[in-house]
């Protein structure tokens, strides 16, 4: 009894700790929530109001991309998603698109990189340093599009690939129903301790959470605008295990999630570490306490 009662004070503490650390405004604050983002045309260091996702479309495809100390990376990720969206364009008139960086207190030129495409881009700074899922919660919720992708920076998937995620979409059902397309990785040859890191992430994903998506961490997602608009509304934790609680979400909210495989190289420089992955499992393991004990409620 001495043990048990024990592990219930140490995870109610825990739980407390998290609650406080958590952005965790009522649900009906957070979508009241409002963002700014930098105004890149301006010669002066402006900033604009940003749209918000609860609102009508006005694109029909927005493209998100969190950055933190992406100066090397990101580059080659603006140019080639540019092109990318650039050719769709010229094939179809009513193709219409926008590109949200978002700058997650990064400490290198990433912001500088943003400037060389300034009329091109829609750029958010976050400061200070929050986490990936901060910054694509951010930047979904400030969106246009009646898609919304979410990428990574450092070209690790190729970008050409959100058009099968795009078609998976199309062929399930209009945009205007709710529902997400994970891309899912081929195998890729990755060094030996994040390999092992990743699959035991995975594993203690689904043990914990259920969940049947076969690639939880990959960074390219297809969301329609009412997914997105309760999903990330609704979506608390800020750094590496945010995928893992969208997809609590999506089961709680029944919103649909299908995978779809797309092409990855393993890139150089990850900022995938034990501590990463440690503090991953512990918020895992909070998305389920939290969720359950009703700390966090859900619309």
């Amino acid at each position: 009894m001495a043990e048990l009662a024990l592990v219930v004070t140490l995870a109610l503490a825990i739980v407390w700790r998290f609650r406080l650390n958590m952005l965790d405004l009522d649900v009906q604050s957070r979508r009241d929530e409002i963002f700014w983002m930098e105004d890149t045309a301006s010669t002066w260091s402006t900033q604009v109001l940003c749209p918000s996702i609860h609102e009508a479309p006005s694109k029909y495809l927005s493209v998100v991309i969190p950055a933190y100390n992406e100066e090397k990376g990101l580059p080659s990720t603006i140019n080639e998603t540019l092109r990318y969206l650039d050719e769709r364009s010229f094939d179809d008139a009513n193709f219409t698109y926008e590109v949200t960086i978002i700058d997650d207190g990064s400490e290198d030129l990433t912001y500088n990189v943003t400037l060389d495409h300034a009329s091109r881009l829609r750029v958010i700074k976050q400061t200070p340093n929050l986490g990936k899922g901060a910054a694509i919660r951010k930047g979904v919720l400030c969106s246009r599009g009646q898609l919304v992708i979410t990428a990574d920076a450092d070209s690790a998937i190729f970008i050409r690939d959100m058009g099968k995620l795009e078609e998976k979409a199309l062929n399930l059902t209009a945009s205007g129903d709710p529902i997400a397309v994970f891309g899912s990785r081929c195998k890729v040859k990755q060094p030996l301790l994040r390999s092992i890191m990743s699959k035991v992430f995975h594993a203690l994903a689904v043990l914990i959470t259920g969940t049947d998506v076969a690639d939880t961490q990959c960074g390219l997602k297809l969301f329609t605008r009412p997914a997105a608009a309760r999903l990330f509304t609704n979506l608390r934790l800020q750094r590496w295990a945010f995928d893992v609680e969208l997809i609590y979400l999506a089961r709680r909210l029944g919103i649909p999630v299908y995978e779809v495989a797309v092409n990855a190289v393993d890139v150089t420089g990850s900022k995938l570490r034990a501590s990463s992955v440690c503090h991953a499992l512990y918020e895992i393991t909070m998305v389920v306490i939290a969720y359950g004990l009703g700390f966090w409620e859900i619309r």
